[in-house]
C-alpha cells in the first residue's frame, strides 16, 4: 500500500466517522423532538382530563341546588 493509498483510506474512514458523529445527531434530534411530542400531548390530555373533572363537579354541585330547591 502506498502513502497516496493511505492518505486515501485515511480520508474515507475520517468520512465515515463524520457520517456516524452526523447520524448520532440526528437521532439525538429525532429523540429530542419526539419526546417534545409526547410530552404536548400528555399535557393536552391532562388539560382535557382536568376541564372533565371540573364540569363533573360543577354539575354535581348544580344538581345538589337544584335538589335543595326542591325540598
Amino acid at each position: 500500500m502506498t502513502v497516496i493509498d493511505m492518505e486515501i483510506a485515511f480520508n474515507i474512514f475520517q468520512e465515515a466517522e463524520v457520517q456516524i458523529e452526523q447520524m448520532k445527531a440526528d437521532q439525538m434530534r429525532v429523540a429530542g423532538e419526539e419526546k417534545r411530542k409526547t410530552m404536548v400531548e400528555e399535557t393536552r390530555q391532562h388539560q382535557q382530563r382536568a376541564e372533565y373533572q371540573d364540569r363533573l363537579a360543577r354539575k354535581r354541585y348544580d344538581d345538589q341546588l337544584a335538589q335543595q330547591v326542591i325540598e
